[in-house]
């Protein structure tokens, strides 16, 4: 969870408002919740960042939507935009580009996997569905562990060693 965000608000936030920006911010406004800048380590890649990235031997680009919303609450209309047009506008910019997916906050349907198919995407990454088995293996539901902003070096150590999978 968001350091400082409270679990409800997070929660109506994604599920409720489908974690759309600017439904967010209206609700909040609406209340009189205040807004934050949002810390440096979150904010957005620059096109020269990401190209000062790629100059290093071994990084690809991969897509986590246009806007970021909770796929598994949009119109089927609103799902192909946010799917297709950040994997166009990386292909368009960049040579080293997988047509990969991480769903934002990891949550997917069946229709949500679907429309990454349709998108153009060959996998994609969410949160959940236990640990990656190679006997259960399905490409637009590969399993990722969340590694939360601030955790310390051993506590990355125990989540990777497995020891944590019972923990959110």
């Amino acid at each position: 969870m968001t350091p400082g965000l409270d679990g409800d608000l997070r929660e109506h936030a994604i599920w409720d408002l489908g974690g759309e920006d600017h439904a967010v911010r209206r609700w909040a406004a609406e209340r009189g919740l205040g807004s934050h800048p949002v810390p440096e380590y979150a904010m957005v890649a620059s096109e020269e960042e990401l190209q000062s990235a790629l100059r290093h031997p071994g990084i690809t680009l991969a897509s986590h939507t246009w806007s970021h919303p909770n796929l598994a609450r949009l119109p089927a209309a609103h799902l192909a935009e946010e799917l297709t047009r950040p994997l166009d506008w990386l292909r368009q910019r960049f040579s080293s580009v997988i047509p990969w997916l991480t769903y934002p906050y990891g949550f997917a349907t069946p229709a949500v996997a679907a429309a990454a198919a349709a998108a153009g995407y060959r996998g994609a990454l969410c949160l959940g569905n236990g640990w990656f088995s190679p006997d259960r293996v399905n490409r637009y539901a590969v399993p990722r562990l969340n590694v939360p902003s601030g955790l310390s070096r051993h506590g990355f150590v125990l989540r990777m060693s497995g020891l944590l999978r019972a923990l959110p």
